[in-house]
């Protein structure tokens, strides 16, 4: 069953921001600048399960693939 759905078009035209996307960009530097360590021990936190996870793989199948491993 289709569910009916309903176009609305909002006039922004009038409308005025008081930042420039230069202003965003800018303010997202500065907060990389402020908590730049944490993002990086985050990242480290979250590539490193990934990165054990991949290290056991691969072994586990040059275990399975290796000569007289009788598989």
């Amino acid at each position: 069953m289709a569910v009916p759905t309903a176009a609305v078009s909002v006039d922004l035209t009038g409308v005025k921001v008081p930042f420039t996307v230069g202003d965003m960009i800018t303010t997202g530097m500065s907060f990389l600048g402020i908590f730049d360590t944490w993002i990086l021990i985050g990242l480290g936190v979250v590539f490193a399960g990934l990165m054990a996870g991949f290290i056991y793989w691969i072994v586990a199948k040059a275990k399975k693939h290796a000569p007289g491993s009788g598989k």
